[in-house]
């Protein structure tokens, strides 16, 4: 009980302060608009700062990976010379053109004279390519890697002039390598796969050429990349003019350029999607009283979204933060995350009283609504900021960016957190004056007054105006029946579905199905694959694909000749001191065999570092694709090592905003719940363990919180309630808002899903996951599970139906104007319509907001209507049985009388629902009364001291009014 208290604290506080502001932005909602939209045309101005990163080794392999000290010990020892040349000795992969020839789909053999001197043929058309440097021109034969003088030859090239008589089985080809009158020609890396017959070769497969150029520069312009560039493009050209062979084709800028082609295949889905957003957020913010509907409100919600996301991007680029292509994500998530935010302030604003004005209506409003999003804001940049730890720099740019020369930008991600903001600012501004038109009676479309239901006669006419749609609520009759219906999807959570989960067979029915759903999961988990394989990088139409197929089907019998610094027999590979008389460092290359995948490619890696670091010698082993297998080492380590940081973060939060250690608790099975799932269907769905599924991971945590938190909030809220009904005010209370961000956050990432790249179907799939299996926990699985062992329920409890052990006991105060004993501290909200603003400081009263309404610029106290005036005068009634009466109170004793009848009797009504001609209200009442005061009747009452029914039972009665 003292914890629950001490934590409340955070809330009452958070509430408080947001109740201030919701009434100021209701005062002047202009002031709260021009300034969003001027700093985010400001900031927009930043794309000129642009600096793109698109090098995939640096993205994609490990900061902190043993190969980047290998790399640096061969550079320094044995550094890459090019005037000698050799593959098998490289520190970097340098630049280099690699052309794979096959047979086409029924063709005949390779080692034929027709295919070699097709072979010529295109060797002849790489060679002839010429690029332009200042006033000189150059080609490969001038750039080329050498040995000695010459340039690289291919073996394939040099078995031209035999092919005849292999062909006509004059000669026979051996492996690996082929002795042939005074040519030594090694075809261990020509041939792909051969068929053997021992050492005779029966059939070969696949050819290979390879084209290596050295890193000439002239005047600051690579040749190198120059040339590279211009070959593919003429490749691209001619290849399909050669009948006879099948070609494909790879360069050193092959990976980077299809990345950056990659990522930019979304870019034409990013307009589909806002238009889908735009009708999805404007259809579910309407209902069926024109007034009441809020249309406008939704395309502001998307609005909102995309301002807040370019003024975090405009920012980081003015920070010279690097910019990379999966960051084009990031838009679609803002949506889904802006308007979730969006559905939970305008379901709040629906709970309070159409008759209030519009600043209480505000600061209701920001007071029920600022703890759900300030946890789905928190979560989530706390998701991002964990991906801080992760050594992959691409998940590290996507959660914070990563500033240049390793220094970190260690701020809270600037995109959830700008969204955050301008919803509470730009979006709550436009929400006010939403409900000043509402106020005012305006259509949600047209802005034209339209009359009410009751006034109107008939459901459809034709008035001046030319609205045929008449809403909205009576000046003269505030609580007419057919002017204040209640919204149907919240009516359903509440009626419909509340009362089904509160069945014990469908709570059944629930557990076995999640029993089911986490068997599945923990059997996915089984089977998780690590890595990100390279053709996932490029798209799925590109020619880049095809070639890693070939090269994984023809040449994985010796794929990797690896560097061993130890000792060596060759001039390269020895290095002695000053002197000349000590050997300081020596190397030799070793040669690997039918690996075949990702996985034997890591562990072919970690054997040979764990018998290096067995030796006697101080030893090194080294190959340049070392840099990318670092990744399979560590992936399943770091995802683990992040996902538990957040998890226990998470967890400390919903302690904090939650006060209440058994929905805390129940909110952490959740996050592991829906995590578990996550992983094991993502695995099931073909999607890696990788640096792309581990971005996904990581927010996934901040995700999966939302749901859970609202409803966890929700339920706890309803104080001195059953467990029952706490589960049905929780479900009307935020149910509709779960499924509507829910159902936008998919639709969000959902046209990912059409792109032909992996990256961006990984976001889908793994977000369409999480979105799914939290909106199940929130609105089936969370509700059954606190209803059974949450606050309030019979097993927690043990005391009575609905007490809530963890509620706070507090000492009371004295009303004697009612002969009352109420409680000062006052407890959690119930979600439900409020009627009084608590005071923001002692001696404030309603005045406080109503006085000065200074709308902002373009507006007028003047457009409030005298509907408003009426029921600001009517609620004065719930702060005592008469204004005398209560000015003659101390102005703290009688905010502290009026609050704790409201929130601590649960029979508690106000006098406007008490005289509403409304049988839903009527029945309400008598429900609320029934169940909140004592089994004596009395007309008059006084303190209970009943505590085994509820923490501080109230009944009172007013003159003239049934007690209650």
């Amino acid at each position: 009980m003292r914890c629950s208290r001490t934590l409340g604290v955070v809330d009452r506080v958070l509430s408080a302060q947001f109740r201030r502001l919701g009434a100021h932005i209701g005062r002047r909602p202009s002031y709260f608009i021009i300034f969003p939209v001027m700093i985010t045309l400001l900031a927009a101005t930043g794309v000129q700062q642009l600096r793109y990163q698109d090098d995939p080794e640096y993205l994609f392999s490990p900061s902190t990976g043993r190969s980047k000290q290998e790399r640096a010990t061969v550079d320094r020892l044995y550094p890459t010379n090019f005037s000698q040349f050799n593959t098998g000795r490289m520190a970097d992969m340098g630049h280099f053109i690699r052309l794979v020839v096959t047979a086409p789909a029924g063709g005949g053999p390779l080692l034929t004279e027709r295919v070699f001197d097709q072979l010529y043929e295109l060797d002849e058309a790489v060679r002839k390519v010429r690029v332009d440097a200042g006033e000189e021109s150059w080609t490969y034969d001038q750039i080329c890697a050498t040995w000695g003088d010459d340039c690289l030859d291919n073996v394939a090239l040099k078995m031209r002039k035999y092919i005849k008589d292999v062909e006509a089985n004059k000669s026979t080809v051996t492996y690996p390598v082929w002795f042939e009158a005074d040519d030594v020609l090694p075809v261990i890396e020509t041939f792909g796969s051969p068929e053997l017959d021992g050492d005779r070769v029966v059939d070969v497969p696949a050819l290979q050429m390879l084209y290596w150029v050295g890193n000439h520069e002239y005047f600051n312009v690579s040749l190198s990349l120059k040339w590279e560039l211009a070959v593919q493009e003429r490749l691209a050209q001619i290849i399909p003019t050669f009948e006879h062979l099948n070609i494909s084709r790879f360069g050193s800028e092959t990976l980077k350029r299809e990345l950056d082609v990659n990522t930019r295949s979304v870019i034409p889905y990013m307009a589909a999607t806002v238009v889908v957003m735009l009708l999805f957020s404007m259809v579910s913010t309407s209902m069926a009283d024109w007034v009441r509907s809020k249309p406008l409100l939704g395309l502001a919600g998307v609005v909102s979204a995309l301002m807040a996301c370019g003024t975090a991007f405009g920012i980081l680029m003015y920070c010279q933060l690097e910019f990379i292509g999966i960051n084009l994500a990031a838009p679609f998530l803002m949506l889904g995350i802006g308007l979730d935010d969006t559905f939970v302030m305008l379901a709040a604003w629906r709970r309070t009283r159409v008759q209030d004005p519009v600043p209480e209506r505000m600061a209701v409003t920001y007071g029920d609504a600022a703890v759900s999003i300030t946890i789905t804001s928190l979560t989530n940049v706390i998701s991002f900021l964990v991906g801080a730890i992760s050594p992959f720099p691409s998940v590290q740019i996507f959660c914070l960016y990563t500033v240049p020369e390793g220094v970190h930008f260690e701020e809270m991600d600037c995109p959830v957190a700008v969204t955050f903001a301008w919803h509470v600012l730009f979006f709550g501004a436009c929400l006010a004056l939403s409900g000043y038109a509402e106020q005012r009676n305006l259509h949600a479309l047209t802005l034209r007054p339209v009359l009410p239901v009751s006034q109107s006669g008939q459901l459809q006419v034709a008035d001046s105006t030319g609205s045929s749609a008449p809403e909205g609520i009576s000046e003269k009759e505030p609580w007419n029946e057919r002017d204040n219906q209640d919204h149907a999807l919240m009516t359903f959570f509440r009626d419909s579905l509340g009362r089904a989960l509160n069945k014990p067979a469908v709570k059944a029915l629930v557990i076995v199905a999640f029993l089911c759903y986490l068997g599945v999961a923990i059997w996915g988990c089984t089977m998780v694959r690590e890595g990100l394989d390279r053709r996932k990088l490029s798209r799925d139409d590109s020619y880049a694909i095809h070639a890693y197929e070939v090269e994984d089907r023809y040449f994985r019998m010796h794929p990797y000749r690896i560097q061993w610094l130890e000792g060596s027999q060759y001039e390269q590979d020895v290095i002695f001191d000053s002197a000349g008389e000590k050997i300081v460092s020596t190397r030799f290359l070793i040669q690997t065999q039918d690996i075949r995948d990702t996985q034997e490619d890591m562990r072919m890696m970690l054997e040979l570092r764990r018998i290096c670091d067995e030796s006697d010698f101080k030893c090194t082993v080294y190959h340049p694709m070392f840099t990318f297998f670092d990744q399979f080492a560590v992936v399943r380590e770091v995802s683990i090592q992040s996902i538990s940081i957040s998890a226990v973060v998470m967890m400390i939060v919903s302690l904090v905003f939650i006060p209440s250690p058994t929905c805390s608790l129940w909110v952490a099975f959740s996050i592991i719940s829906i995590e578990t799932g996550v992983v094991g269907y993502m695995t099931l769905w073909n999607v890696n363990l990788d640096c792309i599924s581990m971005i996904n991971l990581i927010m996934c945590i901040g995700f999966s919180v939302d749901f859970s938190a609202h409803i966890s909030y929700a339920y706890l809220s309803g104080r001195g309630l059953s467990a029952d009904d706490r589960l049905r005010e929780a479900l009307h209370s935020l149910g509709l808002p779960i499924l509507q961000g829910g159902v936008s956050t998919i639709l969000a990432v959902g046209t990912l899903a059409l792109a032909p790249s992996y990256i961006f179907i990984t976001f889908f799939k793994t977000n369409f996951l999480v979105i799914a299996f939290g909106m199940l926990h929130g609105m089936l699985l969370l509700p059954v599970l606190l209803s059974l062992l949450g606050p309030g329920s019979h097993c927690c409890s043990g005391r009575g139906k609905g007490e809530d052990p963890e509620e706070p006991r507090v000492e009371s105060i004295a009303c004697p104007e009612q002969k009352i004993i109420l409680a000062s501290e006052t407890p959690l909200r119930i979600p439900r319509p409020q009627t009084t603003l608590p005071k923001t400081k002692a001696g404030s009263d309603r005045e406080s907001l109503e006085g000065s309404r200074d709308l902002g610029l373009g507006t007028s106290a003047e457009e409030e209507s005298s509907s408003s005036r009426e029921s600001s005068v009517g609620v004065a009634s719930d702060e005592g049985p008469s204004p005398a009466t209560s000015r003659s109170r101390p102005a703290r004793s009688r905010s502290l009388c009026a609050r704790a009848e409201r929130y601590a009797n649960a029979g508690y009504v106000t006098d406007d629902e008490l005289n509403s001609p409304i049988p839903a209200a009527r029945q309400r009442v008598r429900h609320r009364s029934e169940r909140g005061r004592p089994s004596s009747r009395s007309s008059s009452g006084i303190a209970s001291s009943q505590s085994s029914t509820q923490s501080s039972s109230v009944n009172s009665s007013h003159p003239g009014s049934p007690a209650r």
